[in-house]
């Protein structure tokens, strides 16, 4: 097959499968070199005598019980440790104020983490960041199932992806690439059964290094893709197997399915550069001086009788018991104990072990989980952990990319899945619940929002660090403290901090419900009124200059009037007050009477006047 010129895979009219597979065949003999570096990676990282990647090659040799000190492993560990715990959160940020656009967005921010949380996103790009440690380049694969319409996400191990790299020197994404793997015949024939003939007639890939043969039910499948990346360009996406082609149909995107996490670009070529080939030569010059020091105290660590010859010496009674007494004749033997290994090799053996740290910017102290004599203070050790962390921000930033890349990724799949004229839902996640979204609710046009990531690394990740920095930021009036007890989500106080939340909670989801759905929910008595109040004023000043709804706005207003009009006391009934008592001191004046005289009153019956 012709890799320049007219005649290219994606072009052949019949037997594709012959194209496409005399072109993989020319990929994997002009990359070999890659490949056996990266297998050199992976037999360091771990400790294990790969015998290949290919059908029937992938063993390990367990025999080997050499002494090692896995400089590798290690700091591929530590950074994984320190970048890949981070879950970046994507936040969709809309181009004007507008309610409508707002809650949108939010609605599929939830629909984002509900296919993160599905498909294990997180736990499968940590294992990728590590690949990309070790062999350069690691890969994710997004699609739609056929069977259950749901999005998948799976690992794709790096040998797997075959492309030109001559032709992406510059680092840009190559024009027609393959994914090769190895798949049991039951399996494509329950997929492809009108090939079930040529499925079962395929020829097993070959076994190299084997020592017996398999049982053949394996098959090498080559799935291609020739994505439309200028319009009305040719495209076509193939899935062939060596004698066949099972799939056959046009690529009409501009895109692939897969999403690729490199650390660290290299100046040419498309591959990263992983932290494995870095150190891999101080590695090998480790092993050197462990197997040195190992034979050096193997041959010279056990004692030496120096016997001149003549001399009668029972050998036998040169043994390990204890307080044996031992005879001899003449000239008495030497015990002589050597300097089994010089002390240069221990010197220079952990010189190279922490300059494996220095070299890709990670501190001994991280990769042992230490901290610095002298640092006690968690201002201090945040001081430390960020000068450290200096190093690794364009790997951070690469990582944080490739989740955005991944977001970008889920959008479109669920874009051309509504396509189809379904009216398609998935489940999301929310705080406290997992709710159905339909997409039509969520589905925004691109240039209505601008995909960023929430900071989620503001605070440290451990239970100590993270108590102290809300602590700080609570003293210093930066937090409330009920937004504090929402940061400490720790298990432990998730039973106290739910309870203590739940007013607040209550509250804001009588809000969402109102705005969002209209219809109005009355406050109740046992509801944190005067709170409600409050944040209902907020939230109605807000939404005011978003263009709301004025009916929904003024649903916040009553229910802030009926809850004032419950926290006011209520009304005395007229009915219920007490008849005053009447004064039986006063005298009773007969109806004729004339005027009384002042004389005839008594002292008590006398009324006192104003004084002048």
């Amino acid at each position: 097959m012709k890799t320049m010129g007219k005649d290219f895979w994606w072009k052949a009219k019949h037997s594709v499968h012959e194209a496409v597979f005399e072109h993989v065949k020319m990929l994997e003999t002009r990359y070999a070199n890659r490949s056996k570096s990266n297998l050199k990676h992976l037999k360091m990282y771990g400790n294990i005598n790969l015998l290949g990647f290919k059908s029937g090659r992938f063993n390990a040799d367990l025999t080997d019980n050499r002494l090692t000190l896995n400089v590798v492993q290690s700091a591929c560990d530590t950074a994984a440790a320190k970048i890949a715990k981070n879950k970046p959160k994507p936040r969709f940020l809309t181009d004007d104020g507008s309610f409508s656009l707002q809650t949108k967005a939010k609605n599929l921010e939830r629909f984002v983490d509900g296919v993160f949380y599905r498909t294990e996103f997180y736990e499968k790009a940590k294992s990728e960041f590590l690949r990309a440690c070790l062999v350069d380049t690691g890969w994710l694969k997004w699609y739609i199932c056929p069977t259950d319409k749901e999005i998948k996400c799976e690992n794709i191990f790096t040998e797997a992806i075959k492309f030109d790299e001559d032709e992406v020197i510059e680092g840009n994404l190559p024009s027609n690439l393959h994914e090769v793997r190895y798949v049991a015949k039951t399996t494509l024939k329950e997929l492809y059964p009108k090939f079930e003939a040529q499925i079962e007639s395929a020829k097993s890939p070959q076994h190299l290094f084997m020592v017996q043969a398999t049982d053949g039910d394996l098959v090498q499948v080559v799935e291609s893709f020739k994505p439309e990346f200028i319009k009305g360009s040719e495209s076509r996406h193939t899935i062939t197997i060596e004698g066949a082609t099972l799939l056959d149909e046009e690529w009409k995107k501009a895109y692939y399915p897969y999403e690729d996490l490199r650390l660290r670009k290299n100046i040419l070529g498309f591959h990263g550069r992983g932290f494995a080939r870095e150190i891999a030569p101080i590695q090998i010059e480790i092993n050197r001086i462990l197997r040195t020091i190992q034979d050096s105290m193997r041959l010279c660590s056990v004692p030496t009788y120096w016997v001149e010859e003549g001399s009668e010496v029972i050998e036998a009674q040169m043994n390990n018991e204890i307080g044996r007494i031992g005879t001899y004749r003449g000239i008495p033997p030497q015990l002589m104990a050597l300097n089994s290994v010089p002390p240069e090799n221990f010197i220079q053996l952990q010189y190279l072990y922490e300059k494996a740290f220095e070299v890709i910017g990670i501190s001994t102290l991280s990769a042992q989980s230490k901290k610095p004599d002298g640092l006690d203070s968690g201002k201090a050790i945040r001081e430390f952990s960020d000068v450290e962390s200096e190093r690794f921000a364009l790997v951070g930033q690469s990582w944080e990319d490739f989740v955005l890349r991944c977001t970008a990724k889920i959008i479109d799949l669920a874009k051309e899945q509504n396509s189809s004229g379904e009216d398609w839902e998935m489940m999301a996640l929310s705080e406290a619940a997992v709710q159905k979204i339909k997409w039509k609710d969520v589905d925004l046009e691109e240039s209505a929002y601008v995909l960023k990531l929430h900071p989620v690394n503001l605070l440290p990740s451990t239970p100590a660090g993270k108590l102290a920095a809300t602590i700080e930021m609570t003293t210093a009036g930066l937090l409330d403290p009920k937004d504090a007890r929402r940061l400490l989500d720790y298990p432990d106080l998730a039973s106290v901090t739910s309870l203590e939340n739940a007013r607040q909670d209550d509250i804001l989801n009588t809000i969402d419900h109102m705005l969002q759905k209209g219809e109005y929910l009355p406050p109740e008595p046992l509801q944190d009124l005067q709170l409600g109040m409050e944040l209902m004023q907020a939230s109605y000043l807000k939404y005011k200059r978003m263009n709301v709804d004025r009916n929904k706005l003024e649903l916040l207003t009553r229910w802030v009037s009926d809850a004032f009009a419950l926290t006011q006391p209520p009304e005395p009934d007229p009915a219920a007050l007490p008849t005053p008592p009447l004064i039986s001191d006063a005298p009773v004046m007969p109806e004729n009477a004339g005027p009384l005289d002042p004389a005839q009153l008594t002292q008590a019956q006398a009324i006192p006047l104003p004084q002048q």
